[in-house]
């Protein structure tokens, strides 16, 4: 049985990027830069094999963006680093490279919480934070498809920090099940909450994915 290696890579994204176009240009990086990769198991076999992490919103830059690649091969971290190139058209620059067993779950699978930045905050004079968040609930009324589904927010924050015109917030998974950024924000400065896949329309925030975390042995969260 052929041998699989498996390499994890972190990188920067731009915000007008469709998930579409993200795969496209990986795949064709890795097809050409003649490192031994994996043949898809799915769709195309000619396709190099691709493992990418939970996806993001539309209007939302990230530097905190995943995908496993599996090569036939043994290659360095730094082989990886050096033959697969972006354009400078393509919004994504590689941040880090390291080899991971074959066996690891994939970042979609490992990830409980994000770490955002929000810049840009300002401007829409929100209520103090500790304020915003002394309740018990915070619920907000998303409307999509004809029907009104009303969640509270509360439970998925796991911290968050406001420092003058800057958010730093954690969200994490409640149940396995996890709520966009975009929610807290509308909800605590007042803006229309976009539309599944798409970033706020018309603003001046700014939302930067900064990290992913998995759960710990000792309750609580380590970085992926």
């Amino acid at each position: 049985m052929l041998k699989i290696y498996k390499m994890r890579i972190r990188y920067a994204r731009g915000k007008y990027m469709q998930q579409g176009e993200i795969s496209a240009a990986w795949r064709d990086a890795v097809l050409k830069s003649a490192l031994p990769y994996a043949a898809a198991e799915k769709i195309n076999k000619s396709w190099p094999r691709l493992t990418f992490g939970p996806p993001l919103a539309q209007g939302v830059l990230s530097n905190a963006e995943y995908v496993d690649l599996y090569f036939t091969q043994n290659v360095k971290e730094s082989e990886v680093k050096q033959n697969i190139l972006f354009g400078s058209d393509k919004g994504i620059k590689i941040l880090e490279v390291k080899s991971i067993p074959y066996q690891f779950p994939s970042v979609a699978n490992l990830t409980d919480a994000v770490e955002y930045e929000v810049r840009g905050i300002q401007k829409y004079n929100p209520v103090k934070l500790e304020e915003f968040l002394s309740g018990k609930n915070i619920f907000i009324t998303v409307n999509q498809e004809n029907i009104s589904l009303e969640i509270d927010i509360k439970p998925y924050i796991y911290k968050a920090l406001a420092d003058g015109d800057t958010l730093k917030i954690i969200l994490q998974t409640v149940n396995g099940k996890s709520q966009r950024v975009e929610l807290f924000l509308a909800r605590w400065l007042n803006l229309d909450f976009p539309l599944p896949g798409e970033g706020f329309k018309k603003t001046e925030v700014e939302i930067i994915k900064q990290k992913l975390y998995y759960a710990n042995s000792l309750g609580g969260y380590s970085e992926v």
